[in-house]
């Protein structure tokens, strides 16, 4: 059975270590001692670091895990390949880890490369900084439409997905849902079920993001308050009052 560590780093990120047994895979090593503290602990062997966009903050850590693991492939998204040091790095389109498939997504947007990591029989995606818990990344080198359109493929994976974003910035976001959509009851009941705690809020599930999240409820938006304008348009609304937005 895969078994997954959310493991917290620097300020706000989050690296994921997968394994079935002994045999483990890393999801975006921003901090290599954090990564190499776990393997240990738990007697694991890393045979794969899946890279979503080239960030320091998603890579640092992987100059350390080659290091202690040689043999482990490092699979990078084909358009930043240039952008990140060589670890005899791989970019494909689909890989088969730990027994199991895995279909590598374009997810771009926050990056011109981004992709996303789907586990296709487990039904888990990796997304990097594409998804957030209620938010969405913000759009460094692509454009709004880009991202729209990754965001539009997240949400065509079935519904009991688990979603595994790489920071927690879910209170921050839910203000701002609030915000956009006052009356909407899943909102606050989320928010006051997990405002007065620290806890982790990752993963959580495509069908609890389509509830809570701006981003995957643009369709209503339009529906109720932009009939005139384009979902792409109102996404880019959206997602520039969310760069200006005051916590």
């Amino acid at each position: 059975m895969l078994q997954i560590a959310v493991l917290p780093i620097l300020k706000d990120n989050y690296v994921f270590i997968g394994n079935i047994g002994s045999l483990a895979f890393v999801v975006d090593p921003g901090d290599g001692d954090s990564v190499l503290d776990h393997v240990s602990k738990y007697g694991l062997s890393v045979g794969w670091v899946l890279v979503t966009h080239h960030h320091a903050d998603h890579t640092s850590g992987i100059s350390q895990i080659k290091k202690r693991f040689s043999d482990a492939q490092v699979i990078v998204p084909l358009s930043e390949k240039d952008l990140l040091p060589c670890w005899d790095s791989l970019a494909v389109d689909e890989i088969y880890l730990c027994g199991t498939h895995v279909k590598v997504l374009e997810l771009h947007g926050h990056t011109l490369g981004h992709v996303g990591y789907f586990f296709t029989e487990e039904k888990l995606l990796f997304c990097g900084d594409v998804l957030f818990s209620a938010g969405c990344g913000r759009v460094f080198e692509g454009t709004h439409l880009q991202m729209f359109e990754s965001i539009e493929k997240i949400a065509s994976l079935p519904g009991d997905t688990t979603i595994y974003c790489a920071h927690e910035y879910t209170r921050d976001n839910l203000r701002f849902a609030m915000s956009i959509e006052p009356e909407n009851i899943a909102i606050k009941n989320y928010w006051n079920s997990i405002k007065g705690h620290r806890y982790s809020t990752i993963p959580t599930t495509l069908e609890q993001e389509k509830n809570i999240n701006p981003f995957l409820r643009i369709k209503e938006y339009q529906k109720n308050q932009f009939p005139e304008l384009t979902e792409a348009e109102i996404f880019a609304i959206l997602r520039k009052r969310k760069d200006s937005f005051q916590c």
